[in-house]
């Protein structure tokens, strides 16, 4: 079961659009997340 949740799970964050970011990937999305805010520090 959690081999299938797995793969479930990565399917949705690297390979399905999603429409409400742009039909993008959330990995697309969020890929470059920490250079937009890096760290405080």
């Amino acid at each position: 079961m959690y081999q299938g949740l797995r793969e479930y799970f990565d399917f949705y964050n690297f390979d399905r659009p999603h429409q409400s970011l742009g039909y993008r990937t959330p990995e697309e999305t969020y890929s470059n997340f920490s250079d937009t805010f890096p760290p405080p520090g």
